[in-house]
């Protein structure tokens, strides 16, 4: 994504025809199912799906649903998706807006920690550890 809200929000307004405004921004339009934006980020980082399953410690039967869009994941199994996938803040938030649930909210502890960790890459464990500690719930 390339375009700020604001500049699609022009285009549209001045565009005659929709069909002409959706072609040439499909690549700036986000997708309407959290399993395919997982699939979509999973495929631009080239991360395999064992892979994404086994860093998400989730069995590779739920990743298949989410991805099939067969299962809406918890916030909880989301944002071990998010840290295997080492998404961005933006790219996890979006991703908790598609899913249905809330942003993380620097101002809750357990949602501090958990952005710090998706911020310096860390692992699902280190991350737990560290919830651990801090006497939060883990993932």
């Amino acid at each position: 994504m390339k375009k700020d809200t604001s500049t699609l929000t022009e285009e549209l307004d001045s565009c005659l025809d929709l069909s002409v405004f959706l072609r040439d921004n499909q690549d700036e339009m986000i997708a309407r199912e959290v399993g395919s934006e997982i699939e979509r980020i999973r495929k631009a980082k080239k991360i395999s799906k064992v892979d994404l399953a086994r860093k998400a410690e989730i069995s590779e039967f739920y990743l298949y649903q989410v991805i099939g869009e067969t299962r809406k994941p918890s916030r909880d199994k989301l944002l071990c998706l998010c840290l295997a996938l080492s998404c961005s803040a933006e790219e996890t938030d979006r991703l908790l807006r598609l899913a249905g649930h809330g942003n993380l909210y620097i101002r809750v502890k357990r949602d501090a920690i958990v952005q710090f960790a998706l911020q310096h890459q860390w692992t699902l464990e280190e991350l737990n550890q560290k919830l651990e500690e801090e006497g939060e719930a883990p993932l």
